[in-house]
């Protein structure tokens, strides 16, 4: 009786599969919401996705992209394909439970093609209209090494869905005589310019880093240490960064004398290889740990000291390019920049957002999004301020709070004008991205992950204001987190209002921004009392803290031998828990300093205890002191600087004696925790 109930259920199933395909077939081309079709918003089906939407094979839906959620749902985003040709600007997202059922559409297809007799066999070939690309931008004349990055892509383009056409996407990058990466869509019959637009967004070691207006620091010391290869090459698994010494192509990965890279100071900057080495690996991390995916399909390239006075920063369609600056910038070596590049490049290989219009403003919002989400990944705050770093006389490029305060950018989509420059009205979804990451409940982890699920699943490369803040509420409903909070944020620039996306959701707890960090190694568990007296400093600087306190609240630190950390005349302890012991509250602020409530301007310091004094102090609180720093990372309070020193309870020996020691998994008396 069970298997036949079974089978009218796959039976069922498949009756409302077949009254979908006639349901939707087309007379001519047209262009269909999935998500608002009658049928295809409640199907739920066990039959393959091309054949719910009648496409002529499993080939005219290609995956593009798959994400599985915590719920079980499996996400997979698709290009329509028509006769092996892919459809430009029509992909479309389909939801799959655990039990295989298919259902929850999204996104949009062009449905009656064979209708148009559409030819799609090109009458040129893709050099002839790359030639005729060039031929526009005035460069028929440049020898091909001047000419780099070729791409050419065949589609089917129906901006207007009653007028499909084949056409070639085509592109290409050149230094000569400015950087320029220039797109065409020229038609695969004729020849004709159909539509044009400009691409170009704009072994361990140490050494110096930073600039005149942020101050110099020291890799190795005040952040982690330069990862280099055997050979002290600029060259690890994820990234390496090439010197182009001021040309504007060639260059080679920097190799210098190890322990310590020095070169070069320019421009007011210490050592932009240096910086843009060391961030291209942060950003590269962030991507990883936070979302578990690779930026870009391929290595990072970064690379630094680009042309001579150049004041900018680019990615071409395959490497960071950043200028030395001159007037006006510091070199653009800084975390922020490095992650916008970046994700310029993440938006390539995902959404495809053209870079002018609406599609344009949202591509550039999304690489500002990344700046801010990688300080907040390194450093645990954000200055909610483009490019504040490398500014020279102005305070920063962009503003997120409020974008109009460069007298140029905009707040609403209302004040969206056509031709608007990208870099102004990105200040629309730069404000909701602010909103959001400023919403009870959420951070600045959680606001941009639903942003990069929605460029990876939901937006296209002609997405518009509107149909993105869909996808971001999409996001935020796969994720389960509250698709209302979503809405609210995109209701202050304007957005929202039409999207179908029921509410409902928790809020994310944003407070840990990596919820499953990488286990520290295991120390010797039996370390010798006086350890190297030269210990190579942490190489991430900033673990991944669980949740401080809240704001301004001293609470109480006990270990697992029910004893709490104790400042008793100056001297730390760990002693029997009394309730509203002022000795015995203590705070641990968002800059990794851990305060006492009864001396609060002072902070936990260790001495050092290589050389024998590892009591735990107290003392004047300076936050540039990485050993001043601490992490409540696993049940233990980790020292920033080096991550293998945690605070212990000696209770066996000397029983309420404090201080600093190798990290071991069997010490109870290293085990602290709110209370």
């Amino acid at each position: 009786m069970k298997s036949q109930h079974v089978l009218k259920q796959i039976a069922y199933v498949s009756v409302l599969s077949a009254s979908t395909l006639v349901s939707m077939t087309a007379l001519a081309a047209e262009r269909i919401n999935l998500e608002e079709h009658e049928l295809t918003r409640a199907i739920r089906s066990i039959a393959p996705v091309h054949e719910i939407l009648e496409l002529e094979s499993a080939k005219d839906a290609k995956p593009a992209a798959m994400m599985k959620f915590d719920s079980g749902i499996k996400k997979t985003r698709y290009q329509q394909h028509y006769k092996g040709v892919p459809v430009w600007g029509y992909t479309f997202v389909a939801g799959v439970d655990k039990q295989g059922v298919a259902g929850d559409f999204s996104g949009y297809l062009l449905r009656g093609l064979e209708q148009d007799n559409l030819v799609v066999d090109p009458s040129i070939s893709a050099d002839q209209a790359l030639e005729i690309a060039k031929q526009q931008q005035g460069h028929a004349g440049f020898k091909s090494a001047r000419i780099e990055h070729n791409d050419k892509q065949l589609y089917i383009y129906a901006e207007d869905p009653e007028k499909p056409r084949l056409i070639y996407e085509v592109s290409y990058f050149t230094h000569d005589p400015e950087p320029t990466r220039p797109f065409y869509l020229i038609d695969a019959h004729t020849g004709e310019v159909v539509d044009s637009w400009e691409g170009i967004n704009t072994r361990e070691a140490t050494g110096p880093g930073g600039n005149k207006k942020m101050g110099k620091y020291m890799y190795g010391k005040d952040h982690g240490m330069l990862p280099v290869d055997d050979q002290c090459r600029m060259s690890t698994e994820n990234v390496e960064t090439i010197d182009m010494k001021h040309q504007s192509s060639g260059g080679q990965v920097h190799k210098f004398s190890c322990p310590e890279n020095t070169h070069k100071e320019i421009n007011g900057a210490y050592s932009p290889l240096n910086d843009a080495h060391y961030f291209g690996m942060m950003v590269f991390k962030m991507y990883k740990e936070w979302f578990d995916m690779k930026p870009l399909p391929h290595k990072l390239k970064m690379r630094a000291h680009y042309r001579r006075n150049y004041d900018n920063a680019i990615w071409d369609g395959r490497a960071m390019s950043f200028g030395d600056g001159s007037r006006t910038f510091y070199p653009l070596t800084s975390l922020d920049v490095s992650a916008h590049e970046v994700s310029h490049g993440f938006t390539q290989h995902n959404s495809g957002l053209v870079y002018r219009g609406q599609s344009g403003g949202m591509n550039e919002a999304f690489s500002d999004m990344a700046g801010e989400a990688a300080e907040y990944h390194m450093f645990k705050k954000v200055d909610w301020l483009v490019g504040a770093t490398i500014t020279k006389s102005m305070k920063a490029l962009r503003y997120f709070e409020k974008p109009s305060q460069d007298g140029r950018s905009i707040d609403h989509a209302e004040s969206y004008r056509q031709g608007m420059d990208v870099h102004f009205s990105s200040g629309v979804y730069n404000r909701a991205f602010y909103n959001l990451a400023n919403t009870s409940g959420w951070g600045v982890k959680s606001a941009f992950e639903v942003m990069v699920i929605a460029n990876k699943m939901y937006w296209k490369q002609n997405t518009q204001f509107e149909d993105g803040s869909c996808g971001v509420m999409k996001a935020a409903k796969d994720k389960g987190w509250s698709v209302g909070d979503v809405k609210a944020a995109f209701k202050v620039v304007g957005l929202g209002s039409r999207c179908n996306v029921p509410d409902g959701g928790d809020k994310p707890g944003d407070g840990d921004p990596n919820p499953n960090p990488n286990p520290n190694p295991n120390p010797n568990p039996n370390p010798n009392p006086n350890p190297n007296p030269n210990p190579n400093p942490n190489p991430n600087p900033n673990p991944n803290p669980d949740p401080e306190p809240p704001q301004g609240d001293f609470k109480p630190m006990m270990n697992d031998m029910q004893a709490c950390l104790s400042l008793t005349n100056m001297h730390v302890k760990a002693k029997s828990c009394s309730s509203n012991s002022k000795t015995q509250q203590w705070k641990l602020d968002s800059k990794g300093l851990l305060h006492p409530a009864n001396e609060p301007n002072k902070c936990l310091q260790m001495e050092k205890w290589w050389s024998g004094k590892n009591r735990a102090v107290i003392g004047s609180c300076n936050a540039s002191d990485m050993k001043q720093r601490w992490t409540l990372s696993n049940g233990r309070l980790q020292n920033v600087a080096y991550n293998f020193a945690v605070i212990q309870h000696f209770y066996e020996k000397h029983k309420d004696w404090v201080g600093i020691w190798l990290k071991d998994e069997n010490k109870k008396g290293q085990k602290w925790n709110w209370k």
